[in-house]
């Protein structure tokens, strides 16, 4: 079953009488506080305004819009890309164990990562985003399946901001395949995964992958060549952020 979301009265966004600015992930979004999926800072990604002017509709928070030739601020409508995510269905069984979600009010999970609405006893539909985790819309907002699981079972010492899945696998969201993690041990385990590829082409360094850099090399597991291999720079320019001499292309 899907997820369904109320329809509002499209208003067409008015490219000329917008604004936009370049985030630190090189993507341009366009302030439009009024937007019904408008985020917390009121911003819209320009993109997806495009395509909802072509639609003539607003998009549903898990439609994705792709851009096809991978430049970030190349919004031309024959460049987007609409994709509608791939949805999960479950049954629900007796010998499911039910437990509340802390950080989410009316709703209780399994310890795989099966979430129901309590008011109605109904289990939530859950759909692929175009990272490849599995989501669920819950109080009109988009929520990771294994974060959720994290919150609800796992305990959190070194309040680590990340959930690593231990054996790659991104739709495994069983409680015991989930740990809490800082930043450089999700980069180094997503590399010897293989989930972070490499000769990744960027033409701008945003501040998360310089950062991402900087604490990899730190580390001492990485030789600034493969450091280079998996951002898309050259080994100089590497050696150069790791130095503090230089932030991004």
């Amino acid at each position: 079953m899907k997820i369904k979301q109320t329809r509002q009265v499209f208003i067409p966004w008015d490219e000329s009488k917008s604004t936009f600015h370049i985030s630190d992930t090189g993507y341009a979004l366009v302030h439009l506080p009024n937007h019904p999926n408008a985020r917390n800072n009121g911003c819209v990604s320009r993109a997806r305004l495009v395509m909802e002017n072509y639609l003539g509709r607003y998009l549903d928070l898990n439609e994705t819009v792709y851009r096809i030739n991978k430049d970030r601020l190349d919004d031309r409508l024959e460049n987007l890309k609409l994709s509608k995510p791939t949805f999960y269905s479950w049954e629900d069984y007796e010998s499911d164990e039910w437990f509340k979600i802390p950080t989410q009010d009316g709703y209780v999970i399994t310890n795989y990562g099966k979430v129901k609405r309590i008011k109605d006893n109904r289990i939530l539909s859950g759909y692929l985003n175009q990272a490849g985790y599995v989501m669920f819309h819950i109080n009109g907002k988009a929520r990771r399946a294994h974060r959720l699981v994290a919150e609800t079972f796992l305990e959190n010492k070194h309040g680590y901001e990340l959930v690593n899945h231990k054996n790659g696998i991104k739709t495994d969201n069983r409680v015991e395949n989930l740990e809490w993690c800082d930043r450089l041990h999700n980069n180094q385990h997503a590399y010897e995964t293989g989930l972070m590829k490499m000769n990744r082409k960027f033409k701008k360094l945003s501040n998360e992958d310089v950062a991402r850099i900087r604490e990899m090399h730190k580390s001492g597991k990485y030789m600034l060549k493969e450091l280079a291999d998996m951002f898309g720079i050259s080994p100089s320019h590497a050696g150069g952020i790791c130095r503090n001499e230089t932030r991004k292309m």
